[in-house]
């Protein structure tokens, strides 16, 4: 039976345990999310389903015209308090696509759309129960979706993490559409706060167990819908995030950095570059394609400075019989180390260990990812040396880069 009122409660990491213990038990409760207040339903259980399908004005459980059962209009959105709670529903793990925009991107107004394959069939019906088929669709070659959302409220965050630790799906529904067999209408609320929620829609009032109210939502937009496989991400339903973030957002970026930026970076980013696209099968041009961006950058750049004419010529010495060898760098300009850079990048190199000791210190943050190119010594500069030294510089570059670049996971 619906509540006859709700309880309306500010947003409070102290009262996570009630909300977690309603949704639990079948309740229906509104909470906030970044971009909307959104009704929390257990998809466990059916009664739940149905009263706020009822709420909605769906079809759930019923018959159309004598015809089969109608559930949601469209399939649940898995909501989930911790982006890596996503690692429970995937065997043996995400693929690295996802991963850098689950990092990057989550918790945050993203809707990722993912690919089950059918060795993850069974364990998204262990997880979901009897409403895997109101979950799971548009399956083909074996290959079906689901989609997750990990929403940006932290108060929100604790409250799903809590249901999910007792094994219970759960689903947020947007306060928004008709309000069905409840009467009234329900409007879009995207603005306000949770007692602007039952204030616009009394009706709702008494369908709802509480409403946690944390104030307006950050944003006036719905989430962004994204469809991400391994070898692509592709943006179903515009956002908050546009069609350029997802894509900075999905990008690999390796990025090496020296002194100066006109020698020894310059030179792993073009070797690099050559390495990669033959790891590929694809150019240089080509990795772009496959969200891998390789750049460098300098402690102290001059920025806008070329690479050195010696520096130029080893690359196109070491690559030039090559084919696809990517390796002009007539048109590099050098630009100096930035924390935003720095934040971008998925694996930093450098070339010697008082140039890691140096990032380190402007960025502690990067110790994780940042390694001297070379485990067995820096690689020293070879500015003010002959055509000779360099060649000998880039061809060691080459040597440890086809090492190096195999154990990054892209």
């Amino acid at each position: 039976m619906p509540a006859p009122s709700p309880v309306l409660l500010p947003a409070s990491l102290a009262q996570v345990d009630p909300f977690v213990q309603m949704i639990v038990a079948g309740q229906l409760v509104i909470l906030p999310t970044e971009t909307v207040y959104a009704i929390a339903v257990n998809l466990r259980e059916p009664e739940s389903r149905q009263r706020l399908g009822q709420i909605k004005g769906w079809s759930m459980g019923g018959r159309v015209g004598g015809g089969t059962p109608v559930g949601p209009p469209t399939p649940w959105v898995l909501h989930l308090g911790d982006p890596w709670s996503l690692r429970e529903w995937f065997f043996p793990d995400l693929f690295p696509l996802a991963i850098r925009i689950i990092r990057r991107g989550l918790p945050g107004p993203i809707a990722l759309e993912l690919p089950v394959l059918s060795d993850d069939l069974e364990r998204f019906q262990r997880l979901l129960g009897d409403v895997w088929p109101e979950v799971l669709h548009g399956g083909e070659a074996g290959r079906a979706w689901a989609t997750f959302r990990i929403p940006e409220q932290t108060i929100t965050q604790a409250v799903l993490e809590g249901v999910w630790r007792r094994g219970v799906p759960v689903a947020l529904v947007g306060v928004s559409g008709s309000l069905g067999a409840a009467g009234g209408s329900l409007g879009r609320v995207l603005s306000g706060d949770g007692g602007d929620v039952l204030s616009q829609v009394p009706n709702l009032a008494d369908h709802v167990a509480a409403v946690l109210d944390a104030g307006p939502p950050r944003y006036h937009k719905p989430s962004t819908l994204v469809r991400v496989t391994p070898e692509r991400a592709q943006v179903l339903r515009a956002g908050v995030f546009d069609e350029r973030i997802i894509q900075r957002l999905a990008q690999t970026l390796i990025l090496f950095v020296c002194t100066g930026n006109t020698c020894r970076s310059p030179m792993a980013a073009a070797l690099a570059r050559h390495v990669l696209a033959q790891r590929f099968e694809t150019t240089p041009a080509g990795l772009a394609k496959r969200n891998i961006l390789v750049e460098s950058a300098g402690l102290h750049a001059c920025a806008g400075t070329h690479a050195t004419p010696e520096a130029q010529d080893a690359v196109r010495s070491v690559l030039g019989s090559q084919k696809n060898g990517g390796g002009d760098l007539a048109a590099h300009a050098a630009q100096q180390i930035s924390k935003e850079l720095l934040q971008r990048a998925d694996v930093i190199f450098t070339m010697t260990d008082a140039q890691r000791d140096e990032i380190l210190h402007f960025w502690p943050a990067a110790a994780a990812k940042t390694y001297r190119l070379d485990p067995a010594g820096d690689v020293e500069d070879p500015i003010g040396g002959d055509e000779s030294l360099y060649r000998q510089v880039a061809e060691r570059l080459q040597a440890v880069l086809w090492t190096r670049l195999n154990e990054i996971r892209l």
